[in-house]
């Protein structure tokens, strides 16, 4: 503040809109920076004084404040006195000393000379003594580009300021003059120097307090404990928002509820300087209230920064509130700072800077300036500046009277720095304010992004450049060219075209990343100038180039369906004109005011050779020509020789590009030119004005570095001059005559040439084409005769290639090829060809041959052909210019036509024509000439939202200015495309869009009205307008679904904030209104208001908004229930979802609306949400970084994925599958990513969701995307800036990711997204390894039997290439029976019915009849399977590859197959649960074998299995084997083993055994290590024995000592305590643990275990172990910490396990039905976790219906379970199978599930309850009565209310089979 301190703003580069601004976040200018910081010698400075006026110019000086003079003419003298001066890098031209001279020698250096490769740090390099010290500049300019802010410093020591950052400085200088006033004070030591700045600090503080605000107030904090400095723009007391600041306060209110009881320890505290009665100074002194930092930046363009572009603001302000709160609550060592700038703390000022600072007094209350209210402010002492200073005279003392006006500007301390801060844009023009962004402080954001930064400046990684989102900023970067990550980007852009592999969970997919050519079906570009060179065409290295300009943008494109690039231009208004030199490859574009050049680069890489790098040609800026005129408006420009390039406009200026930008020739023209060309040799200039009829001919008379000098000659026309054309050469050597076509608006071709070199005239008419004589129709037309005419001259080196080529494509041999043969006579006379066209579809070609030649013939004008219904895709209606239609022609290049022509229509439109040469100019009559290949169009603005319509057959996309464009899909030869159906023009703004009838119609809500359009025409027509008024603000426009669709009515509503809504009726139009004319009304109202409605209150309601249709057209059954589908979703800042759907009352006039569905998220304010009409639900945290999908039926979240802080969500778009699996794009800045939803799978904890496609846009347009939306068959369409992208579904069949997945050939005709999608989801086959998987679990041993016998008999004979049956000949009957129906049928495998024997004799019957194996069928094979057959399966696995397989899938289905061989060999000694465990377990161990990652146990899943089977002790022989006899903690950890052993003999001889093995595990045999496990079992004795024979132990001695006392007694149970603590210190934790056993201290052992050594399992044992499975600890420890845990992670497998241990058997049951967090008593709120989808398994219900009749304890907590809930928890399942592609288990389910029977109704009226038994439907003996006695059975509640069994097939009909 006090030196002149200015902030500048914003980066010193160009933004995202190519707005250079001022340096960033500078906190000096540069050379104040130099001066202030080494300033050691006497200086003379100067003094601000402030004026107290807010925002005008006052004259009236109210406050002082100090800034410093220049340097004294004695400051080389100041040298020689010995003191030391170090100056920064800086370039300025005062004088140096030797250590100066150094640094700008340095600072000086070319862009070739600085080092970059200094194998010192940044900080080393240069923020090191003697150079500046860290500021806010250095920590927050990396943030913009931190390579270039490092080759900044490397090259220049700072960053260069440039005109437009200087002439945001003179903005600042301007704010800081309305309340500064410069007074000059001369400092003598450094001392003083900083004692003016804290000084000033003090001053700031003052105004601050009385004005209200203050600015330029600098700051110091430390990052990493280094100091830093920074300087506030502006500080006040008025809150910029107060929407975000109650928003805060509520999640602080509790915090400062506390606080406010307590007194700080900062007011017992006082700092340095402060007097201990001055301790609370804000009490009864000054009011609490909230100060607020604001940041002024400038801007060229006004226009708000986004995305990156304002990531240095976001970090700058939060550094500036941190440092602002660490001084006002004291936390800021200032001895930190003296040390770093080696200051004397102690040292008095001198008595001159005392005088002079006292002389300047305070500031003064009653001035006439304006201030602030001080009522309620007591007098803060009106003390003598004198005084004060005297008091106060060192740094030190002066730093805690600064400290203390910091307590009482901010009584609160950090407290009262407000959360809340604020950018503000001025215009650099006239200073102006345009707009502001506000947010919230984050701590945690702040502190990651310093981590980072910190971590570059100390040297521990390398500076980073751009991500390439980000590339538009290196448009304007000086290190573009030199940049070294720029090139390796460019590289990696290269590399990311190829394909990548990613595993995902267990499922491999192969991800490619495809080129434009593959993924883009349809460009839209943007929209086309309407001018004469808004189009140009050239070749450059052999590649066709074709670029244009569309509002401020250049588009270059090789290919119909290529863009190379998209170049914005952001300094001036719309592009007129574009050009392209052919020689060097170097576009111009120019605005009315001035002209820029782009040159390409990577020409050296062999970027541009041949086009071999498709996508990577790049044109970057190189240079900006101003008019050489004041206000002359350009209009046109030519390229002439080396790199000479003509301007046209008021003058015609001659511009050399090729180094400097100089002027070789202007001259002034009487009329401005509309167009001027050189011509091909660059030695003659046409040129010509508006509405001219003359062109006028210059000729060059002198070339080189000498004067240029040209004469001129007139052609005259007898009317305007429409358009010129100079004749081309074949190739660039070439030397011939120039000739010049003009067209006339007389219809007249004209032919220039210099026929006669003695001719004053340079050159002459040489022959006229009359175009409306060249076309003569065959027929009459209809319509009658037009005289409109098109023409375009094909030069004869293009016509004379696509000959050439026509010819070579012709195959040897054909015979009777008329038109080629036709064709290869003209291509022989060489001529150039004129192209005459008509609006009705005739065309007539004529040959020009030896043009130029002084005796012209008749015959060098021939007729080439004369054809009918060529269609041309004329503007229909159009008026004015509109009308026009310019054409460009070319060959060769990459098009696979030997012909293509490009048609510019002036109403925004250009189309790509292309077809065979000798079918364009066949006099034959033909049905096709040319092929329209696309057409490219778009808007002239950025688009802002894209909405489509229901059925996705067409969208509307529109801008910021109101401009709306109707698309509709269209067949085409190669699939689909977007066509411009309708161009709609609002007057008013546009709130919200709804397209109706496939785009015939489009909706528009604005403030206070609605409007339909008609958009059937070309031009919409508006039809009628209702208004309305709505409490709260319209937040959506939403289609009403109707039971039957139909084309003359549709609904629509709106809701507002206040959850109030509004629904009109609209009755469309039939016929269609001409363009021009308005809806003339009719017997029915358009559109009329139809019913209001109420939706109840949502206080926090966020947003409301409709779904996704997902690409099918919504209609209703009739019924509103909660299985209608959604047509809307709302969200609440609270993170609740709620899915809606409505009823059209046609009878009543009424709208009746539904909540289908409410979920609580927990996410606290959503950004952004969209839903999907099948129940699927994205939302956005408030960063915009987390993204999660949540299924809104089951209110589960499916997916939780967050993404880099840099890159934040925009958009999500939803589509599905024709089979209902859903696809979801998220929208970045410069991508968008599709993911899919994938099969659940429980078993392995599988995503549900990955990204299957990756599409990127930055290397087409540097614009970030504005909106995306899908369309019908997966089409998806991107709107960034002003174009379109439309990307299709097909992928190459070649694709690595098809190949992998072997889809058998049958079933992808086409390969696309939907069945890549389809192929992660859907039915699985039945020897896929989860669908055998839940077979076992679901308890079918003897059908996965089957399965794998009959895939061990179609194996045999399999090669690849074979199809194979997804139901391997299974009968489906098979897949439906019940297990214990298979058990009732006996040993046999399958149900023993004639019709199955039937079907197995016809299945054995085909075998023969189709394999010529079939004298090798065994038909006496074993049913039966063993590990022989195991092993025979494996084999042939290892060998082929297996349809619908992919290679992760067939490894699992090996490894499964082999375990459940093993697990056959002890099935006759095993329960069905024993079995699943040693299934899973063994798969395990085998994948344990095959990954290191794998996790370290089995899931509790597994562990319940065996805790509830029967066979526990050949599960522990077998467990133990697994480990060779020498089982560690880590196997059985491994195993579960302690946690489902329930025998506690059993379970303490292993505990005994591991201890054991623990000992001689190791060579050693160190005691310690089982000290742990003999202890929990109280054998003491047994490890004091240990110890005595660990005579190596150095703690041999003292422990045997300790361990032989009698730890009965209390003093050695404290003495074994106080060791334990000792050992936690030491982080020694399993011995601490055996020293808490040892003080008999088991509940603290067990905190040990779950704490520190995050053990769960071993908590448990060791508890068990201890005190047994009815100790208090252990039921603590379950009650305490097991169970609230399995609520957060919503772990039903260890909730039920509890419960089981507690012995609360009821509630084991309950649990696997209910969430957890629902049965507790102590509510225990459940986390994201518990939410996921992971906390559901199918297999719950498996053994829900196991422990439901096992006991009178289950069957009683069965009948808590209402049979609604039963029901409900049944389907749930039944669709979780369903997402796993179990479909066949799923309706097995449905179709076999037995509900419990309800008691007798009679018996309910008694007053005892019934016994359980009674509701069991098949009578049970094997029920253990395990209720203490039967008398709690009359304690039971009343079982709910009496639910009848449901039919089987409504339970089918409920899922949908």
């Amino acid at each position: 503040m006090g030196m002149d301190c200015h902030s500048t703003s914003d980066v010193p580069k160009a933004d995202q809109g190519g707005d250079a601004s001022s340096e960033y976040g500078s906190d000096f200018t540069p050379e104040e920076e130099e001066l202030l910081n080494e300033l050691l010698s006497k200086v003379s400075t100067a003094a601000v004084q402030r004026v107290d006026e807010d925002h005008k110019f006052s004259s009236t000086p109210t406050h002082r404040i100090l800034k410093r003079k220049p340097w004294p003419d004695s400051y080389e003298s100041k040298l020689e006195e010995g003191v030391t001066v170090s100056v920064e890098e800086s370039g300025d031209s005062a004088q140096c000393n030797e250590t100066r001279s150094r640094e700008c020698s340095t600072a000086t250096r070319s862009s070739a000379d600085f080092k970059t490769d200094d194998a010192r740090s940044p900080l080393e390099r240069f923020r090191t003594p003697p150079k500046k010290a860290l500021s806010v500049t250095d920590l927050i300019s990396p943030a913009w580009c931190e390579l270039q802010y490092f080759y900044a410093l490397a090259k220049h020591g700072r960053v260069k300021r440039t005109p437009v950052m200087k002439r945001g400085s003179a903005v600042h200088k301007t704010l800081e003059e309305q309340v500064h006033k410069t007074v000059p004070v001369d400092v003598a030591t450094t001392e003083d120097a900083w004692g003016l700045r804290f000084w000033n600090v003090i001053q700031g503080l003052r105004t601050l307090r009385v004005t209200g605000m203050t600015r330029e107030l600098e700051v110091w904090g430390l990052v990493d404990g280094l100091p830093v400095n920074g300087v506030i723009d502006e500080i006040s007391f008025v809150c910029p928002d107060e929407d975000l600041e109650p928003e805060e306060l509520s999640n602080k209110e509790s915090a400062r509820n506390a606080a406010a009881q307590q007194s700080l320890i900062t007011n017992f505290i006082a700092p340095p300087g402060v007097n201990s009665d001055d301790r609370v100074l804000g009490k009864g002194r000054v009011p609490s209230r909230k100060v607020y930092l604001t940041d002024v930046k400038t801007r060229k363009r006004e226009s708000l920064p986004n995305g990156a572009s304002f990531r240095p603001t976001f970090f700058q302000l939060m550094l500036y509130r941190r440092f602002f709160s660490d001084l006002a609550s004291n936390r800021f060592d200032a001895d930190a700072l003296f040390r770093h700038y080696k200051l004397d703390p102690s040292a008095n000022f001198s008595d001159s800077l005392i005088s002079q600072m006292a002389a300047l007094g305070w500031y003064d209350h009653n001035s006439s300036g304006t201030s602030l209210s001080t009522e309620g402010w007591a007098p803060e002492g009106d003390r003598d500046p004198l005084d004060l200073l005297l008091e106060n005279n060192s740094l030190e003392m002066l730093w805690g009277l600064m400290i203390q006006e910091f307590h009482r500007t901010v009584p609160a301390g950090a407290e009262g720095v407000g959360v809340v801060l604020k950018a503000e844009y001025r215009s650099q023009a006239d200073g102006s304010i345009f707009g502001q962004k506000t947010f919230l402080h984050k701590d945690e954001v702040l502190d990651k992004y310093l981590a980072d930064e910190m971590m570059w400046w100390k040297g521990k990684r390398e500076a980073r450049g751009v991500s390439i989102e980000e590339a538009y900023k290196c448009q304007s970067c000086e290190f573009a060219s030199d940049c070294e990550w720029r090139i390796a980007k460019i590289e990696e852009s290269t590399q990311n075209y190829r394909k990548k592999r990613i595993g995902i969970g267990r499922l491999e997919i192969n991800i490619a990343y495809y080129s434009l050519s593959v993924l883009m079906r349809t460009l839209l570009p943007g929209k086309p100038q309407a001018g004469l060179q808004a189009v140009c065409v050239g070749q450059y290295e052999g590649k066709s180039l074709i670029a244009y300009v569309s509002s401020n943008a250049l588009v270059v494109l090789a290919a119909a369906d290529e863009i190379l690039q998209t170049i914005y231009n952001d300094d001036e208004g719309e592009l007129k004109a574009v050009v392209l030199d052919e020689a060097s490859g170097r576009f111009a574009t120019c605005s009315s005011s001035k002209v820029y050049i782009y040159k390409p680069y990577g020409k050296d890489e062999g970027m541009l050779k041949g086009g071999t790098k498709i996508g990577l040609d790049r044109w970057s800026f190189q240079c900006a020509v101003p008019s050489s005129i004041d206000d002359e408006v350009i209009s046109t420009l030519s390229w002439g020789s080396d790199e000479e390039l003509l301007v046209g406009g008021d003058s015609l200026t001659l511009i050399a590009t090729n180094g400097s930008q100089s002027v070789l020739w202007t001259n002034k023209l009487a009329n401005p030119a509309k167009l001027a060309l050189f011509s091909y040799d660059a030695s003659l200039i046409g040129s010509t004005g508006r509405y001219d009829r003359l062109v006028k001919v210059w000729r060059r008379l002198s070339y080189g570095s000498d004067e240029v000098r040209f004469d001129f000659t007139y052609l005259p026309h007898p009317n305007t001059v429409t358009g010129m054309h100079w004749r081309k050469p074949r190739h660039r050597e070439q030397t011939i005559e120039n000739v010049l076509y003009t067209l006339c608006a007389d219809s007249k071709l004209r032919i220039w040439a210099p026929t006669n070199a003695h001719n004053l005239q340079i050159l002459q008419l040489w022959a006229i084409i009359d175009l409306q004589e060249s076309i003569k129709p065959r027929r009459l037309s209809a319509s009658g005769h037009s005289s409109a005419r098109f023409a375009f001259v094909i030069d004869s080196r293009d016509f004379t290639l696509a000959t050439e080529r026509a010819v070579q494509r012709t195959p040897k041999g054909e015979q009777e090829h008329h038109a080629l043969e036709h064709l290869i006579a003209v291509a022989n006379k060489s001529p150039e060809v004129c192209v005459v066209l008509d609006d009705r579809g005739n065309m007539s070609a004529w040959g020009i041959e030896n043009v130029g030649c002084k005796s012209r013939k008749t015959t060098d004008i021939f007729n080439i052909a004369h054809v009918e219904g060529l269609k041309l895709s004329l503007p229909e209606g159009a008026i004015g210019s509109e009308q026009y239609v310019q054409f460009y022609n070319f060959c060769g290049g990459q098009s696979a036509a030997e012909l293509t022509i490009l048609a510019h229509y002036f109403d925004g439109r250009i189309e790509w024509l292309e077809g065979r040469v000798e079918e364009f100019f066949d006099p034959s009559p033909r049905k096709q000439r040319l092929v329209s290949r696309c057409v490219w169009s778009g808007h002239a603005g950025p688009i802002k939202k894209i909405v489509r319509t229901a059925a996705g057959e067409a969208l509307v996309s529109r801008t910021n200015d109101n401009e709306g464009l109707v698309w509709r899909q269209k067949s085409a030869l190669d699939g689909t495309t977007l066509v411009r159906q309708s161009i709609v023009n609002v007057p008013e703004h546009i709130h919200r869009t709804c397209v109706l009838n496939e785009g015939d119609f489009v909706l528009f809500l604005h403030h206070g009205s609605i409007s339909l359009w008609d958009t059937r025409n070309t031009r919409a027509i508006h039809v009628a307008t209702c208004d309305y008024e709505i409490e709260g603000k319209p937040l959506c426009l939403i289609l009403i679904p109707e039971v039957e669709p139909m084309a003359k009515l549709a609904h629509v509503a709106t809701i507002s904030s206040e959850m109030k809504g509004v629904a009109w009726e609209v009755r469309p139009p039939i016929d269609k209104i001409p363009n021009g004319t308005t809806n003339g009304g009719g017997p029915e109202i358009p559109l009329c208001e139809f019913a209001r409605f109420d939706l109840g209150s949502q206080d926090d309601l966020c947003f409301v908004l409709p779904v996704d249709p997902a690409g099918s057209v919504i209609t209703i059954s009739g019924f509103v229930d909660t299985f209608a589908r959604d047509i809307a979703i709302s969200y609440t800042d609270s993170g609740v979802l709620r899915s809606w759907t409505a009823k059209v009352d046609h009878d009543d006039r009424d709208m009746h609306w539904l909540i289908t569905s409410t979920v609580e998220t927990g996410i606290e304010n959503p950004s952004l949400a969209s839903g999907t009409s099948i129940r699927k639900i994205a939302l956005v945290d408030a960063e915009k970084t987390e993204l999660t999908i949540w299924d809104s039926r089951g209110a589960q979240l499916e997916h939780k994925q967050r993404f880099e802080a840099q890159e934040m969500i925009n958009d999500l778009d939803w589509t599905s599958t024709p089979d209902g699996q859903s696809i979801l794009a998220v929208g970045f800045g410069h991508r968008v990513l599709l993911l899919s939803q994938l099969r659940y799978d429980y078993l392995n904890a599988g995503p549900a969701w990955a990204s299957i496609r990756e599409i990127r846009i930055q290397d087409f347009t540097p614009h970030p995307i504005g909106d995306s939306t899908w369309l019908s068959r997966g089409i998806l369409v991107v709107g960034a800036g002003n174009q379109l992208f439309v990307y299709d579904k097909k992928i190459e069949s070649t694709d690595e990711l098809i190949s992998d997945m072997r889809l058998p050939s049958h079933q992808l005709p086409h390969k696309d997204l939907f069945d890549v999608v389809t192929r992660l989801n859907g039915p699985l086959p039945v020897f896929h390894p989860q669908f055998l998987a839940q077979c076992v679990l679901s308890g079918k041993p003897m059908l996965v039997q089957r399965i794998l016998i009959n895939l061990h008999k179609k194996l045999k004979f399999f090669s690849e290439g074979d199809e194979l049956d997804s139901f391997l000949g299974i009968p489906l009957e098979e897949f439906l029976t019940t297990a214990e129906e298979v058990r009732n049928r006996g040993c046999d495998i399958g149900p023993k019915t004639d019709k199955t024997k039937d079907q197995m004799q016809s299945v054995k019957a085909k075998i023969r009849e189709h394999s010529s194996y079939a004298d090798f069928v065994d038909e006496d094979e074993s049913n039966t399977f063993t590990e022989a057959i195991a092993a025979s399966i494996n084999e042939k696995l290892a060998k082929i590859a297996i349809p619908q397989l992919s290679g992760q899938e067939q490894i699992h289905l090996a490894g499964i197959i082999e375990c459940i061989g093993t697990v056959e060999k002890h099935r006759r000694s095993m329960d069905d649960n024993a079995s699943r465990y040693l299934l899973f377990f063994k798969e395990y161990i085998l994948r344990k074998s095959q990954v290191t990652s794998e996790k370290a146990d089995l899931s509790w899943r597994e562990i319940v299995w065996a805790f509830h089977c029967g066979s526990q002790e050949i599960l522990v022989d077998l467990v133990s084997h697994q480990s060779q006899g020498r089982m560690l903690w880590g196997h059985a950890r491994e195993s579960g083993m302690f946690m489902w052993i329930k025998d506690l003999t059993t379970l303490r001889a292993q505990f005994e055994a591991i201890a054991r093995n623990h000992y001689t595990g190791t060579n050693e045999k160190n005691p310690i290590d089982c000290s742990l496990y003999y202890l929990a079992l109280r054998k003491k004795n047994v490890l004091l024995g240990l110890w005595r024979m660990a005579t190596w132990n150095r703690e041999q001695a003292a422990t045997r000592k300790f361990l032989s006392n009698n730890f009965e007694e209390p003093r050695w149970k404290i003495a074994a305590l106080k060791n334990a603590y000792v050992l936690l210190g030491k982080h020694r934790f399993e011995y601490a643990v055996a020293f808490f056993l040892l003080a008999d201290r088991l509940k603290d052992a067990v905190n040990v275990c779950w704490n520190q050594l995050d053990d769960i399992q071993l908590a448990i044992a060791v508890a068990r172990v201890y005190e047994g499975d009815s100790g208090p600890v252990l039921r603590e420890l379950l009650e305490e910490r097991v169970l609230p845990r399995a609520a957060r992670e919503g772990n039903r497998w260890l909730a039920t396990w509890a419960f089981w241990m507690l012995n609360r058997r009821d509630m084991a049951v309950r649990t696997l039905v209910s969430p957890v967090y629902t049965l507790l008593e102590r509510t225990e709120s459940p986390g994201l976790e518990a939410r996921l989808f992971l906390s559901d398994d199918p297999a719950l219900v498996v053994l829900y219906r196991q422990l439901r009749e096992k006991t009178l304890q289950t069957l009683r907590g069965a009948t808590k379970i209402s049979p609604l809930v039963e029901w409900n928890f049944i389907l749930h399942n039944a669709r979780l199978y369903d997402r796993m592609g179990c479909d066949l288990l799923a309706l097995e389910l449905v179709r076999n599930w037995e509900f419990l029977r309800q008691p007798p109704e009679q018996k309910r009226a008694l007053k005892t309850a019934p016994d359980p038994r009674l509701m069991l439907r098949r009578r049970s003996s094997l029920v253990v009565a395990d209720l203490p006695n039967l008398g709690i059975l009359a304690e039971m509640k009343s079982p709910p209310t009496v639910f009848e069994e449901p039919e089987v097939s409504s339970l089918l009909d409920n899922f949908g089979f």
